[in-house]
């Protein structure tokens, strides 16, 4: 239906107009705000050396080439220079008054001056040159849209002082002074969008990355804890095992002791986990004792032997003739070994040899070296074997089992002794995998020798066998409770407080704690009894699923005796014994 003459024109127009201003509005305080923003930095770099060279170059222009010069404003230009970065630097203000007070000494610096010193000087040919330089320097110190007013207010300002007294020299002066304010204030607007767009990016990225490392943190602290929890229910399950092993027939016994080792392994791949979370968590330690290599490779013999025996394979030890004395952390290097030789009988079949050895390398290294007759490895992979979760491709139908974490951890042990591991393989004739320590040997040293205890604090009951036990997780408690009742009485502590508590209370003979626990850690309640005259000598067996760091923090004189979790019955009471029969409460 057409419109009325009378009607009135479209209402959607007044809308359009008025959200066109509201834009315009938004534009022009962003671009205010950007301004503003880059008036901070600008004027922390340029603003000091401008009230340098106000007065400097003044002076330079009216002594030395005798033209004619204004000293009196170049001083004021110089103080407000230095007012402005006063303002934004010191006192940290940059708003709309610092921004309006630096456009106007650039404004009546860098437009007005010039000018009125080139009309003033009969348009000498050095002021000629020098209109052109500060035209270039105007839209480096003024940004965005203040641009075109600082230009009209520059243009003003002359108008009202000199008026446009130009004649034909000045044109081209002019032209050149049009062309290089365009040429500047679109380079430099370029340059500006092509920085926020990098700094945006930046501050982009910079986010992304925290946000990514804060998760990688997460998974690590979160995998490290659940591998540390995973302690004590195979602490349980493997003395539940060894128990019951104890008790039932030679059927069931064969099947707890299928039973245990499915444990250890299970023990074994989570302490593999929680080193592999160590080292990305940044916590990854050595403790490094003096060892002799022989004597430590010697001690996994049988076992290693005994479980070729199981596999239908052939085993062989190779070991230097003499003692082979290193400095190294035996644990750490304990895992390494375990994984080669691990993978060695994983893949080599019935009846081929799987030998290992250990010989001197260099003047002060030693290699720890693993030899297979397996089905090798192919070329393409020997360069990421090492790298996180990563297995070598084996064809259509086949499975390995394991996480990838094993020789992943082998190399990280061999790097963090300083030293590197090094592999030769191919195809259908085995593998070699050695890993190298350098400047580790040392010269050779006695044997230990077990110091004679110190005095210890004793009851006057000498049958008296009371034991106290420190342990929050109750399944543990309950469980060293059984195995301590087979030598003598237990009292039961359920954190640190509570067994230091008790300690006072019952005066026990021995002391077995656990060391991460509420309130008060094993650690801080052994520093607490030791700094007690009357519980000083208390022997003490620390609980701990990191002994090495443990050992650290008690000192290498310490008496506490150390036994790493998951620990086996046999152990725990081997060193119970000892320590109550060194003190003469037990007989061995």
């Amino acid at each position: 239906m057409p419109k009325s003459p009378t009607e009135p024109a479209d209402s959607a127009t007044p809308s359009r107009v008025a959200s066109a201003a509201r834009r315009l509005r938004e534009s022009w305080s962003h671009s205010v705000r950007e301004n503003i923003r880059e008036y901070r930095t600008l004027v922390g770099l340029f603003a000091p050396a401008a009230a340098v060279l106000w007065p400097v170059y003044g002076l330079f222009c009216s002594r030395i080439l005798g033209l004619r010069e204004d000293l009196g404003l170049r001083v004021v230009l110089a103080l407000g220079c230095a007012l402005v970065w006063l303002r934004v630097r010191v006192l940290e203000r940059c708003g709309q008054v610092e921004r309006l007070l630096w456009l106007a000494h650039a404004v009546v610096g860098l437009g007005w001056l010039p000018w009125h010193l080139y009309l003033a000087n009969q348009r000498a040919t050095y002021w000629q040159m020098s209109t052109v330089c500060f035209a270039v320097a105007f839209p480096i110190a003024v940004r965005g849209v203040d641009l075109l007013p600082g230009l009209a207010a520059t243009a003003l300002l002359v108008a009202i002082t000199d008026g446009f007294r130009l004649g034909s020299p000045d044109i081209p002066v002019l032209g050149v002074v049009v062309f290089a304010l365009w040429l500047v204030a679109a380079g430099t607007h370029i340059l500006r969008k092509a920085h926020l767009h990098i700094e945006a990016q930046a501050e982009l990225l910079e986010r992304q990355n925290e946000r990514l490392r804060e998760l990688d943190r997460s998974k690590d602290e979160f995998t490290a804890n659940v591998a540390h929890d995973l302690r004590t229910p195979l602490t349980v399950a493997l003395s539940l095992a060894e128990d019951m092993a104890r008790e039932t027939s030679p059927t069931g016994r064969g099947r707890l002791d299928a039973l245990s080792d499915a444990l250890h392994l299970l023990h074994r791949q989570s302490e593999e986990l929680l080193d592999f979370e160590r080292l990305q968590l940044g916590v990854f330690r050595l403790d490094r004792r003096k060892v002799d290599l022989r004597s430590w490779l010697r001690r996994f013999e049988e076992g290693f032997r005994s479980l070729a025996r199981a596999r239908g394979l052939d085993f062989r030890l190779s070991l230097p003739a003499t003692a082979l004395w290193a400095e190294v952390d035996p644990v750490r290097l304990e895992t390494a070994l375990f994984n080669l030789v691990s993978n060695a009988f994983k893949f080599t079949p019935s009846g081929g040899l799987v030998e290992i050895g250990i010989r001197p390398f260099g003047e002060s290294g030693a290699a720890l070296w693993v030899q297979d007759e397996g089905e090798g490895i192919p070329g393409d992979a020997l360069g990421r074997i090492f790298d996180r979760f990563q297995q070598v491709d084996r064809g259509p139908g086949t499975y390995t089992h394991g996480a990838g974490i094993g020789l992943s951890l082998v190399k990280t042990v061999a790097e963090a002794h300083g030293g590197r591991v090094e592999v030769r393989s191919a195809p259908g004739r085995g593998s070699r995998f050695e890993l190298v320590l350098e400047g580790v040997v040392v010269d050779p040293i006695l044997e230990p020798v077990e110091a004679e205890a110190p005095p210890v604090h004793r009851r006057p009951v000498a049958n008296d066998r009371l034991m106290l036990v420190a342990e929050d997780q109750p399944m543990l408690l309950h469980l060293l409770h059984e195995v301590l009742g087979k030598v003598g009485p237990v009292a039961l502590a359920s954190d640190g407080l509570e067994a230091l508590e008790k300690v006072r209370e019952l005066e026990p003979d021995l002391l077995v704690t656990d060391n991460q626990m509420p309130g008060m850690d094993g650690l801080d309640l052994i520093a607490t009894l030791r700094a007690d005259p009357v519980h000083a000598g208390l022997p003490i067996i620390l609980l701990t699923g990191e002994p090495h760091l443990a050992q650290r923090r008690l000192g290498p004189d310490s008496d506490v005796v150390v036994v790493e979790k998951p620990f086996q019955q046999s152990e725990l009471l081997d060193a119970v014994r000892r320590i109550l029969s060194r003190t003469g409460m037990f007989a061995a």
